[in-house]
């Protein structure tokens, strides 16, 4: 069994306070223009300089907004098209930046005590996001028919970063392919799928979660060792506290579930919980009729989909979402301008009419 505490298996220190600890202190200005000028001296400061001044540039696009084009549709949406380039070019930079940063220690030059400090307090970028920033770029690098993916917008970083975790040099295409057809839950579900197949065949358990979650449960599994009788091992130490827990909690699930309808509720859980709407990653909290009870639209499984409100009462009942065909077989989903979805089965979502 693996325990994997935080994002890409690399553990962080934390406080007694649970707070991850980070030497974030501000540099000395005067030392940081000092050591920027050796840095840009330096054989890549060249480079260095045009990527931060090309990050910049794109940053700074927001600083140019007009708040009199509020009531002007076409100058909003001119504003909202040059927004998505400079955030699609700083996007571009970022990821080889962060490395080159990383790399040649250009946070220690700059007077910064951390990596982490660095990105937080001078780029406003979260640590989590520079991790995975950083380990997507090296990971293209490897796989550059996923940088070409993300370049000609067939990927997204959300997806590429999906992708890049567990496609390999021989069917890096095929994972491209399938992720630019469907929706990027469907995307890390596969993935996921794909991790827990090989994990089996190792015979190992990977668990993802923070870091306070897992060191509650390596403690219950050294507290469930330590009052066994005989020796157990961690699988089988995990298998006797979930059975504890449903011995513990079943009465109040029983309680508590008892007024619910069976039915609906293995309509809502039918796509994992969530609303079935490709993209949408709200939980299902209605159950939509898709031939609708107005037009003598029955309560058959077959013709209710588990939807979020916003979807169900915003975008179907408001016009801007239609759900044809059978739950569970095959569904269409119509969002209007010629953008059309289907799902075959419960989960298996792909952009396009049906081949």
């Amino acid at each position: 069994m693996e325990w994997l505490g935080d994002e890409r298996g690399r553990k962080k220190k934390r406080g007694s306070g649970g707070e991850e600890r980070r030497k974030c202190v501000q540099p000395d200005p005067e030392r940081a223009r000092q050591s920027w000028r050796r840095v840009a001296k330096g054989p890549h400061g060249k480079e260095v300089r045009r990527q931060l001044a090309a990050l910049q540039e794109a940053v700074c696009a927001t600083d140019h907004l007009d708040p009199l084009a509020e009531g002007d549709p076409l100058a909003l949406f001119a504003q909202a098209q040059r927004l998505l380039r400079a955030r699609q070019g700083a996007e571009r930079l970022l990821g080889p930046l962060l490395v080159r940063v990383q790399d040649e220690f250009v946070w220690r030059t700059l007077g910064w005590e951390s990596f982490e400090g660095y990105c937080e307090n001078r780029l406003g970028i979260s640590p989590r996001s520079a991790r995975d920033r950083t380990w997507l770029e090296r990971r293209m690098r490897t796989l550059p028919q996923l940088r070409e993916a993300v370049k000609s917008g067939k990927l997204t970083y959300s997806k590429a970063l999906v992708v890049a975790g567990v496609a390999t040099r021989r069917d890096v295409d095929e994972w491209i392919e399938k992720a630019s057809k469907t929706t990027h839950q469907q995307t890390e579900r596969e993935a996921r799928q794909k991790r827990d197949r090989k994990d089996r065949a190792a015979g190992r358990l990977q668990i993802w979660g923070p870091d306070d979650a897992v060191e509650v449960i390596e403690a219950a599994l050294a507290d469930m060792q330590a009052w066994s009788k005989e020796a157990v091992d961690e699988g089988t130490a995990l298998a006797r506290i979930a059975q504890h827990f449903i011995r513990v909690w079943w009465p109040w699930i029983q309680s508590h579930s008892a007024h619910a309808d069976p039915a609906r509720y293995g309509i809502l859980m039918r796509h994992g919980g969530f609303c079935a709407s490709p993209g949408c990653s709200r939980l299902a909290k209605h159950a939509h009729h898709i031939v609708w009870r107005s037009r003598c639209g029955g309560d058959e499984a077959w013709n209710q989909v588990g939807l979020c409100a916003w979807c169900h009462l915003r975008g179907v009942h408001g016009g801007y979402l239609r759900v044809e065909g059978r739950a569970g077989e095959l569904l269409l989903w119509d969002f209007g301008k010629g953008e059309i979805w289907h799902t075959r089965g419960d989960d298996d979502v792909a952009r396009g009419p049906p081949p």
